[in-house]
This record gives C-alpha cells, sequence and structure tokens, in this order.
C-alpha cells in the first residue's frame, strides 16, 4: 500500500513467520514415516530426520537472533528484550525434537510451540513499552 518496504516490518514478519513455519516443520517431522510411504515430499521426507530437527531448531532460534537487530541499527531495545520471555520455551521444544523419535509425541511439542508463538508475540509487545 505504500510502495515500500518498511525495514521493521520485514524483521517482525521473519521473526513471527521462523515460529509459525516451526509449527510446519515440527507436524512433517512427526509424520515423516506416514508421508514416505504415502508419496508426500515434505522437507522432512526428501532431507531425512537429523536435517527436519537441524530445520526445527533454526526456525526456533532465528527469532531471537534477528531480535538483536531491534537493539541496532532501530535503536528499540524493548522488542529484542520482551521476546526472550520465550527463549526458554523454545530453547525446551529444540532439545526434545533433538532428542525424541518423530512421532505421536511430537503434538505436544506442537503445543509448546503454539506456546513460544504467543508468548513471543505477548513479550513484543511489553516490550514496546520498555524505553
Amino acid at each position: 500500500q505504500t510502495g515500500r518496504w518498511d525495514p521493521a516490518a520485514v524483521l517482525l514478519g521473519l521473526q513471527i513467520g521462523a515460529l509459525s513455519t516451526a509449527l510446519i516443520a515440527i507436524n512433517n517431522l512427526r509424520d515423516v514415516a506416514e508421508d514416505a510411504t504415502t508419496g508426500k515430499r515434505t522437507l522432512a521426507v526428501r532431507f531425512g530426520v537429523a536435517w527436519a530437527r537441524g530445520e526445527v531448531a533454526a526456525l526456533l532460534w532465528l527469532p531471537f537472533i534477528l531480535g538483536i537487530l531491534w537493539m541496532w541499527p532501530f535503536g528499540l531495545p524493548g522488542f529484542a528484550i520482551g521476546p526472550v520471555l520465550a527463549w526458554p520455551l523454545a530453547r525446551s521444544v529444540a532439545a526434545r525434537v533433538r532428542s525424541e523419535d518423530p512421532g505421536p509425541g511430537h503434538n505436544f511439542l506442537l503445543a509448546k510451540t503454539g506456546l513460544v508463538l504467543l508468548t513471543f508475540a505477548a513479550g513484543f509487545h511489553i516490550g514496546s513499552f520498555i524505553k
């Protein structure tokens, strides 16, 4: 609508988009065995379980790494500090994805990742009050 890309909107879109994509990646990891037998060509099927685990970890960590950009060049430290509330949850999901075999147990991880996304967004909002 404005005819230009707002860098702050792109940054936040990348952060929220990565966490949203983590939900899809965990779902694909959970279903990798069934998808392989039915011919679905998800990334987890194409590249394997080890790759899919790394994908999930990267998608969970990326928003927090990108959060550094809120401090510099944007000068908005609250937008980096607030979402850190979600870091322990994200870290625990990534650890369980690495240690557990894909399957029905990943349903809990899907729910917990949804909580990561919600906590991240709430933390971002809370961070908007930090100067």
